[in-house]
């Protein structure tokens, strides 16, 4: 919740600072010279799949193959402090197709994402450490802050029994982000506008909690506080006056090896591990105020 809260925070505070800053800005894979504010709205298209291993039980792998997800993002550069920015990014599925496991057929899936980020910009345009004229509109960035992932599953059993699975993974994350603009090293113009983004982090601590319910009934709990994962994305990125179109590929990834499961009736076993990964290829349209 101390991301969507965050996120919330962001979305608030956007006028006020895109009134008071001047300076330059960069987006989640574009930058605008001019701009304090980016937002970026996008697709993106993935598949993966969720698994669950106890002492005594495994739920088999849950494939989805096509779910789309809407995705949003929000940057804000601090007023006078152009190397300084608060990044928000949210996702939810708004489109799926069922899918089936080993335990159950016509499966219907829906995922939430939401992080919140502080931005430093470590060199390239606008950075107090490592100002580089040989590359003046290029920038690598660090950024740390908070994820939240939901992955929400409901299914027919026999007898018309109706399962749903619903988990959260929440933890902190630290990672960095790279733009390079072909005509900094390039001077051709036809590459004018284009430029190529990497962007990787790693959450070394997560929590993790998910609960099974049979028509509405909790029949087990699943908790872990020893949860880890990353991200990873890259891009290619096209400009034209205050609109940057990026095409990318995206991958996500959680874990936990240990945790406990409780059922209805008190009753605990072993979490051995629960893993979900998620990936596929992204469009998003940018636009820089």
């Amino acid at each position: 919740m101390r991301t969507l809260a965050l996120a919330l925070f962001l979305t608030a505070t956007g006028s006020a600072l895109a009134a008071e800053n001047d300076s330059g800005g960069v987006g989640l894979f574009s930058r605008a010279d001019d701009s304090s504010v980016v937002v970026t709205p996008g697709i993106w298209f993935t598949q993966g799949f969720s698994e669950t291993k106890t002492e005594f039980s495994e739920t088999g792998k849950v494939r989805q193959e096509a779910n789309l997800l809407a995705t949003a993002d929000l940057e804000l550069r601090v007023p006078g402090h152009p190397w300084l920015a608060l990044w928000g990014r949210g996702a939810y599925t708004v489109a799926n197709s069922k899918v089936s496991s080993d335990a159950a057929k016509d499966i219907n899936s829906t995922f939430t994402m939401a992080e919140a980020n502080l931005v430093l910009t470590l060199a390239g345009r606008g950075s107090p450490i490592a100002e580089n004229d040989d590359y003046p509109r290029s920038r690598l960035d660090l950024y740390l802050g908070e994820r939240y992932f939901r992955e929400q599953y409901s299914a027919e059993l026999t007898g018309d029994v109706t399962r749903e699975v619903d988990g959260n993974w929440v933890g902190s994350q630290i990672g960095f982000r790279g733009e390079w603009y072909l005509q900094d090293t390039y001077d051709y113009p036809e590459l004018r506008g284009w430029s190529l983004s990497l962007r990787g982090a790693v959450m070394p601590w997560a929590t993790y909690e998910s609960a099974d319910r049979r028509d509405t009934v909790k029949t087990f709990e699943q908790k872990s506080d020893r949860a880890y994962g990353g991200d990873a994305a890259a891009a290619v990125n096209w400009r034209k006056g205050p609109v940057i179109f990026s095409l990318g590929f995206e991958a996500l990834w959680l874990r936990t090896d240990q945790g406990h499961e409780k059922d209805a009736l008190g009753n605990e076993d072993d979490l051995l591990e629960a893993r979900s990964n998620r990936y596929g290829a992204f469009l998003t349209f940018a636009l820089n105020f």
